[in-house]
């Protein structure tokens, strides 16, 4: 199943769609009708929830990312759960402290806590480059990663097993090296760092009783000060894997996430 949070109409997740299923894979897209990025994990409890088929194969969800996922696995795939969940690619980078407010990567969370293997996946690009071009993400080439990602999860998972250990995800971010025009210079299984994103918040006074203020957003990105951080080395052009759970308070469970290690390195 493939799902994101950019919407279902995204330029990522249709070339994700058509990668995987040119390379013969068995794919169901249930995704947001519209985009819903930095949604986090919000979810729709009570009420209605409109869903249409705007494509063979392709569901849109008039709500969030987890929402998708959840009526994916619960009424798509309903007595037949999907082998895997793919959340993205996303447009733009999910990394350090900030993917906790990503759709994408709390999609695929949604998943692992419905006991589905996930992977959400993202395509990012140089915030700092004043040449880059927003318009002009590697999408082919992080489509190209996923599938040897798979390829290679497949080849090291038992026979007939699942592609990862139970409750364990991964969150992928394939980097933006040259503009946009290069591949990257490898790959680097970490873990997250302490990266952070300060906001703030420029306007006039607070409001009065009654009143009301307009801001203007802004955010000031600081690295992670860690060596080996996820950001880190996606700066330097590697594609970084962080293993996940669906859970904030859990920590991967050693062997799992040493297994998991050796398998990807």
């Amino acid at each position: 199943m493939l799902t994101n949070d950019d919407g279902w109409a995204a330029q990522g997740i249709t070339t994700v769609f058509d990668a995987l299923v040119a390379a013969g894979h068995d794919v169901t897209m249930v995704a947001p009708l519209a985009n819903n990025s930095g949604m986090g994990g919000r979810i729709t409890l009570g009420g209605t929830l409109a869903v249409t088929q705007p494509a063979p194969r392709k569901y849109a969800v008039d709500g969030t990312p987890s929402d998708a996922a959840e009526f994916g696995i619960n009424t798509v795939f309903a007595g037949d759960p999907p082998d895997l969940v793919i959340s993205g690619t996303n447009k733009g980078q999910n990394l350090a402290s900030l993917q906790i407010h990503s759709g994408t990567v709390a999609a695929a969370a949604t998943a692992l806590n419905d006991g589905i293997p996930a992977i959400a996946i993202s395509t990012g690009w140089d915030y700092a480059d004043p040449h880059a071009d927003p318009n002009s993400f590697p999408y082919d080439y992080t489509a190209d990663y996923l599938l040897q990602l798979l390829d290679r999860l497949r080849a090291t998972a038992h026979p007939g097993g699942p592609l990862l250990p139970d409750g364990v995800g991964l969150n992928v971010n394939y980097p933006y090296v040259n503009g946009g025009h290069d591949r990257a210079r490898g790959v680097k299984v970490l873990d997250s760092g302490s990266g952070y994103a300060d906001l703030t918040y420029a306007g006039a006074a607070l409001p009065a009783v009654g009143g009301r203020s307009t801001y203007t957003v802004g955010a000031d990105l600081f690295d992670s000060v860690e060596r080996d951080a996820d950001d880190v080395w996606f700066r330097r052009g590697y594609v970084t894997i962080t293993p996940i759970t669906g859970n904030y308070d859990a920590e991967l469970a050693v062997g799992s996430a040493e297994r998991l290690r050796n398998s990807l390195d």
